[in-house]
């Protein structure tokens, strides 16, 4: 009987997109007016971003009032190319799946780490440095670092 070894895959956050902009900031001030309507909008908004692009929704953030819609490109291609490079180099019956992609600024490649093996994970990425039109850089926290399937 073959099991299914799951594994977290650790990407530099280059491969996360934002999107904000006057179209995002009418949704974010929709999430003032009526809550569900907002969900169900963002909702729509992600899925036609994601949309024939290869790309996966990963999150909200805001800060200052300013909402930004967070993305992955190409989740599915980085999933697949890995998952048969992994598959390929095992011998035994076993399917290895990712279940997991965190963003961490700790890796300039692709890095797996089995699921259970926490204590070899590398940190996420819960950060994002901007520059505002002031040019002052400013360090967002609790950024969106994590893609599940």
């Amino acid at each position: 009987m073959s099991l299914i070894i799951k594994y977290i895959m650790f990407l530099n956050p280059k491969f996360r997109q934002t999107k904000t902009g006057d179209d995002v900031q009418i949704l974010n001030d929709l999430r003032y007016i009526d809550k569900s309507l907002y969900r169900s909008t963002l909702k729509k908004i992600s899925d036609i971003e994601c949309e024939g692009r290869d790309m996966g929704y990963m999150g909200e953030h805001i800060h200052d009032d300013i909402l930004r819609l967070v993305f992955i490109r190409a989740p599915k291609k980085i999933v697949k190319f890995v998952e048969s490079q992994l598959n390929k180099n095992h011998t035994h019956d076993n399917k290895i799946k990712v279940s997991k992609i965190i963003f961490s600024h700790d890796t300039e490649s692709t890095v797996c780490v089995l699921e259970d093996k926490k204590s070899e994970w590398l940190l996420p990425a819960s950060t994002k440095e901007i520059v505002d039109k002031t040019g002052k850089k400013i360090i967002l926290e609790n950024y969106p670092c994590e893609y599940t399937f």
